[in-house]
């Protein structure tokens, strides 16, 4: 879905680059390969941002990166007891 998505938006935003290679980058930098048919040097700001994100998050996992942006933890109804013991 993330790379339909990036592909979508990269499309919109750099027109006269080849569908394949749009797609080849997204990919690669999605599942950090390292692989790259040269062309991101010339992709615009907006899409060098694309990538860097879909780079950042085949790193990180999809599922880690979400639960970054989930918001404030759940207070615990419950606390541990809170004791000095002196020993000896």
């Amino acid at each position: 879905m993330m790379v339909m998505t990036a592909l979508l938006i990269l499309l919109i935003t750099e027109p006269g680059v080849p569908v394949v290679a749009l797609l080849f980058e997204i990919t690669s930098a999605f599942g950090t390969c390292g692989m790259s048919l040269g062309i991101t040097s010339d992709l615009s700001i907006i899409g060098k941002s694309i990538i860097m994100v879909l780079m950042f998050i085949g790193r990180v996992g999809l599922i880690s990166f979400l639960y970054t942006l989930g918001g404030k933890t759940n207070k615990r109804p419950y606390s541990y007891p809170k004791e000095r013991v002196i020993i000896g």
